[in-house]
């Protein structure tokens, strides 16, 4: 950021610089249609399950104001404590942060106006006792609203992975490949079911999709996210003996993608589920 462009005194710019962590451009998609589908009133009382680095729910806090109260939830301790901080900085005071499970939430039943999660429910260990404690603390007719990625996520990267696995010999791979997506990625209509389960009624499952482009193959190797949240389990699927010539080769072909066709457009479709409790 210019420095001409601060408006904030020259002794509070390096807390400002170590508090105010920019929503990542992965993040920003899902954020948005979140944002765009909650329904804001005064008064409100808001459970972000997954709160990470405090998006939405510093979002939430700042735009639905000092008479409503939001909560995060979350495991990650050293992501709390810098969300408690960058509240604390930006003097947001309707904020609290709660180290506990998505399944074992620590509230009573009917507690919350409105839960939200910005692709972070998808990554608990159990969807189904998450789902169910949501329907649990959330009061009758209460809204819930979560994005997460769909199984069609990166599916250019699959396709050159999948054709690698084909050219050396290892066409089980692709069967394990697929098995470890379907791991991570459930359908829209499984998770519909399971919310429903848990005592909502889907009011709507928007679908919308983003592109991440890159100039050369290497280039998404390396990038920051996808290396802290996709590579270990990419190369989770082969076997430790075979990574090094699987990657190798898995490089040269993303690199020969993007000489022949100019750049790597990576598609990250997504669904944004808006439900009320029964």
């Amino acid at each position: 950021m210019p420095r001409v462009l601060l408006e904030v005194p020259t002794q509070q710019e390096a807390e400002l610089a170590s508090t105010n962590d920019e929503l990542p451009l992965w993040a920003a998609p899902f954020g948005l249609k979140l944002l765009a589908t909650v329904e804001m009133r005064a008064g409100m009382t808001v459970l972000d399950v997954g709160s990470g680095t405090g998006s939405p729910l510093l979002e939430l806090a700042q735009r639905l104001g000092e008479t409503s109260r939001t909560y995060g939830v979350d495991l990650w301790r050293h992501g709390n404590r810098g969300v408690r901080e960058e509240a604390r900085f930006h003097n947001i005071a309707n904020v609290e942060i709660v180290e506990a499970q998505a399944e074992r939430l620590p509230f009573r039943d009917g507690s919350f106006d409105l839960i939200v999660s910005d692709n972070g429910i998808s990554n608990v260990q159990d969807l189904e006792a998450a789902l169910r404690e949501c329907g649990r603390v959330t009061r009758s007719g209460g809204q819930m609203v979560f994005t997460m990625n769909l199984p069609e996520t990166m599916k250019e990267f699959h396709f050159i992975y999948a054709d690698i696995f084909s050219s050396l010999g290892l066409g089980y791979q692709i069967s394990r490949m697929h098995e470890h997506i379907l791991e991570q990625r459930l359908s829209v209509g499984l998770v519909s079911e399971k919310v429903e389960s848990a005592g909502f009624r889907i009011h709507g499952a928007a679908e919308d999709a983003f592109k991440m482009r890159f100039a050369t193959g290497t280039a998404p190797m390396n990038y920051s996210f996808i290396r802290l949240f996709f590579m270990e389990r990419w190369k989770g699927i082969v076997k430790e003996e075979e990574r090094k010539k699987i990657f190798d080769h898995l490089e040269r072909n993303l690199n020969a993608h993007t000489d022949r066709l100019g750049s790597l457009d990576l598609t990250i479709p997504y669904v944004c589920f808006d439900s009320r409790k029964s």
